[in-house]
């Protein structure tokens, strides 16, 4: 299923019947690939005035820096693209209400900030929880600027500690601002669980979060013993996390092996492995060679395992073109099909190589060669059946109709069957009863010089 189509044909509906906002500046911080065939990473700045734009950009290169840098971001750099959109507020900073139950309030000294995405403290009671409240002016300016975001990042210029996940994340520029926003992006992107208990609220079922702890059923059961995974307890509600120091529980930390699989897993679903194909056209019809590639969005360290199929047989492997003789097709009806699997360590999953993967096929009708199809230069030789049981058939087609001459040979060398033909295209039949089963080479000698061997099976 392509999830990113799916993802580009959603936005264009949400953004239909959205007026058009204000256009703002948008700067490319990254790009791997065209918009559609990659994971958009739209950067917004709230808190903001016009004359801070600068330091927004700045501080969005410092959090795309930072991401880069972590697994397993930096190891699928390739898939990403990253956007910044300058939008000015009237106003610096974040609002801060004072409404919080968790600390003794003001921590901070309460202000009311006119920014333009309503970026606000405080939220649901919380004093860290930094929320921007104006979804409606995200949507806007995201529909009008950059409607085919996949990950929504916004900066809110303050330098208290907070955030938060959700659709839209969020995250100030405090100290550890890049690390606050990359936890928030494995709620947002990869729909993790934090492994710090937030409350019953937000506790459930996820990816890093369970309430069995029997280790032959556990949901990350391949992982255990494994840097650590195990079954850890919550500090309440019979909950279990696969780690003790996950970035999902701990600031600094890296992400454990579970919430790294689940983002891979992500990466995935949004951006097929596969970039472009040729020929484009999957139905032809052949009666000369031909060459398939593909373009393939390589991890920075390349784990892509590829492989060519003729006819249901593996004819090539980790290449990204092969080229198909007429000589390879039977006449009639082939598939030609390459399939790319990532064999990252990062995935552990249960029959991976047939769920997780994608393939092009082609079907390739062959016609027979005819003698005016074929340049002067061009050679094709056909030996069938092959294995043969005593009448070998020898299809040749040549542009020049000059005389040749066939040998059958022993792996000694030895030639064991001659036959001069003079300017014909088919060779025709050769007898092979007399020779013992085993393995021949059969090779024609031209006028000019042209030698083309096969081996061949007689049984």
């Amino acid at each position: 299923m392509n999830y990113k189509l799916i993802s580009i044909l959603s936005s264009i509906l949400l953004f239909a019947h959205i007026s058009f906002a204000q256009k703002f500046d948008v700067d490319t911080l990254y790009k791997s690939g065209a918009i559609e065939k990659r994971i958009n990473v739209v950067i917004l700045g709230d808190g903001y005035q016009e004359s801070e734009q600068d330091q927004f950009i700045e501080d969005a290169q410092s959090f795309t820096s930072q991401f880069f840098s972590t697994t397993p971001y930096k190891d699928y750099q390739p898939y990403f693209n990253v956007f910044a959109i300058k939008v000015p507020s009237t106003e610096s900073g974040a609002s801060h209400p004072g409404t919080a139950s968790d600390v003794s309030e003001p921590f901070f000294e309460v202000s009311t900030v006119d920014n333009y995405f309503g970026s606000t403290f405080d939220a649901y009671g919380i004093h860290r929880l930094l929320v921007a409240d104006n979804t409606s002016a995200i949507i806007r300016v995201l529909g009008t600027n950059f409607p085919s975001y996949d990950q929504v990042v916004i900066l809110v210029n303050t330098p208290h500690y907070g955030g938060s996940g959700g659709e839209f994340m969020v995250a100030s520029t405090s100290e550890s601002a890049a690390d606050v926003a990359i936890h928030e992006i494995g709620h947002s992107f990869a729909w993790l669980k934090d492994e710090y208990y937030a409350g019953d609220q937000y506790a459930g079922e996820g990816i890093n979060m369970t309430k069995e702890n029997n280790h032959d059923l556990v949901k990350w059961k391949n992982w255990i013993g494994v840097d650590d995974v195990g079954t850890y307890p919550y500090c309440c509600g019979d909950w279990y996390r696969p780690h003790e120091n996950c970035k999902m529980r701990i600031l600094g930390e890296p992400f454990c092996p579970v919430c790294v699989e689940g983002s891979v897993k992500q990466i995935h679903n949004l951006i097929p492995m596969i970039d472009a194909y040729s020929p484009t056209e999957k139905v032809r019809e052949s009666s000369h060679s031909e060459t398939f590639s593909v373009d393939l969005v390589i991890p920075k360290e390349n784990t892509l395992k590829v492989e060519w199929m003729l006819n249901g047989e593996v004819i090539h492997e980790n290449v990204s073109s092969v080229t198909i003789a007429s000589s390879d097709l039977e006449v009639g009806a082939n598939q030609l099909q390459v399939s790319v699997q990532d064999t990252t360590a990062f995935l552990r999953i249960d029959n991976y190589e047939t769920r997780h993967f994608n393939t092009v096929l082609w079907n390739i009708n062959a016609t027979p060669m005819q003698l005016d199809q074929v340049s002067e230069e061009e050679v094709v030789l056909k030996l069938s059946p092959n294995p043969v049981e005593d009448v070998l058939s020898i299809n040749l087609y040549h542009g020049e109709k000059e005389s040749y001459r066939v040998g059958v040979y022993n792996l000694a060398g030895q030639e064991l069957i001659s036959k001069k033909y003079r300017n014909r295209s088919k060779v025709g039949k050769i007898n092979l009863e007399g020779l013992d089963p085993g393995l021949y080479i059969v090779s024609l000698q031209f006028e000019n010089g042209l030698r083309l061997s096969q081996e061949i099976v007689k049984n």
